[in-house]
């Protein structure tokens, strides 16, 4: 699987897509428990129509294993209003 690189302080860096969506994810838990000020451990993840399998196979992984959030429900963006 590809990663994405960053290069800082001439030392390259690389991610894989789950800890790129893990920290996506961590950035909006943290606003999400300012907001309602209580702490979020179930979520229901939204992801783009156009995703394939393998790349919606990412986000649940990366809510669990780096959040440590009970992924409830995976909806297509397309279809997010009714889930």
């Amino acid at each position: 699987m590809c990663c994405a690189a960053v290069k800082e302080k001439g030392a390259v860096k690389r991610f894989p897509p789950e800890e790129i969506s893990a920290m996506i994810l961590q950035r909006l838990r943290a606003a999400a428990e300012v907001h309602f000020n209580a702490e979020v451990r179930n979520v229901v993840i939204t992801v783009p129509a156009y995703f394939t399998d393998a790349q919606r196979q990412v986000v649940p992984s990366a809510v669990h294993l780096w959040l440590h959030l009970q992924p409830r429900r995976q909806c297509n963006g397309s279809c997010a209003a009714s889930c």
